[in-house]
């Protein structure tokens, strides 16, 4: 009798124990499927549906989504090497670390999640492009020769005009910017303040916000959420906007990533023709601010012959602007 009632009490036991290993198991299984969600809602976004959705919510989809490396997701994997042939050993390894640099903030410009940019051996470095398909562009942008370039910024107007035209294509609009600076000054007119506009007419203006210093002095400058930046960069690699940008001679182009403390990254907008290239520093050095910079890096240089001429030309023909 008392060995069959252990009997018994063994075979609940482990019946106990198999519906909880059951019931942990069905438990694990439908947690992994709920965290799935995201990635297949995420996976399953078309290119025009990424653009419409609101940023705030594809960001936490993004977010969340798993990271699909190459072997899964597919893209694009470069080894490029650097020429570093007649060069001692530590102007050689300094020269590979700013290719390195220069690499990454390029392949930034992309928008991609989690893109690789890792060095291999003493000379050649491995960049691997998750999800990216463009090989001849990818070539393009991070293959080209570095060149210093000084650029003109554009004014306040000349922004307002390049991003509102952007806007009207985006929106599919028709109407041109005197029609519509005509129906703004209306409602200022009617109702004493600017109205809203429609978030389906600012499919570029809504991630902008602009740099607003005291004094009226123009800023030049755009911000902008750095979640945002993916999209802006999708919208500005569309084809029709890359026209847009062409033929008014200008060029977007962001600031360092992490140069301000809320958050928010910088755009600029520049002519895209040049005034001045390095042909004509001849040399340059990284120092310390003084008075109210302090602390901040500035760069000076000294300019050729032919430089300070140059230099001297650009600056007396744009003195107060």
């Amino acid at each position: 009798m008392v060995r069959k009632t252990t009997k018994l009490r063994s075979s609940s036991n482990e019946k106990y124990k198999l519906i909880w290993k059951v019931g942990l198991i069905a438990a694990l299984i439908i947690f992994s499927c709920w965290q799935l969600i995201p990635s297949i809602k995420f996976f399953y976004l078309s290119e025009e549906e990424q653009v419409e959705m609101d940023p705030g919510k594809f960001e936490k989809i993004r977010s969340k989504a798993l990271n699909l490396g190459l072997d899964l997701q597919g893209g694009i994997h470069l080894v490029m090497q650097v020429d570093t042939s007649g060069m001692e050993a530590d102007e050689a390894n300094d020269s590979v670390d700013k290719a390195m640099t220069v690499i990454a903030n390029r392949v930034d410009q992309f928008g991609l999640v989690e893109p690789v940019v890792q060095r291999q051996g003493s000379n050649r470095i491995i960049i691997e492009l998750p999800g990216m398909k463009d090989v001849e562009r990818a070539k393009r942008l991070i293959g080209q020769t570095a060149r210093l370039e000084f650029k003109f910024l554009r004014s306040d107007e000349d922004i307002a005009f390049i991003t509102e035209k952007i806007d009207l294509h985006l929106s599919g609009g028709a109407q041109d910017t005197t029609t519509v600076a005509e129906e703004d000054s209306t409602a200022v007119d009617l109702f004493g303040e600017q109205e809203q506009a429609d978030d389906n007419l600012k499919k570029f203006t809504r991630f902008l916000s602009y740099q607003k210093i005291p004094g009226g002095i123009p800023s030049f400058d755009m911000l902008s959420e750095r979640e945002d930046v993916p999209r802006m960069n999708a919208i500005l690699a569309d084809a029709e906007v890359m026209k847009i940008i062409e033929d008014a001679r200008v060029m977007f182009l962001w600031g360092p990533e992490n140069a301000r403390s809320d958050g928010l990254r910088e755009l600029f907008l520049l002519d895209a023709q040049s005034v001045m290239t390095g042909e004509m520093v001849r040399d340059a050095q990284v120092k310390m601010g003084s008075g109210m910079d302090a602390a901040k890096p500035e760069i000076s240089f000294d300019t050729t012959s032919e430089g300070v001429r140059e230099w001297a030309r650009i600056t007396g023909a744009n003195i107060g602007k």
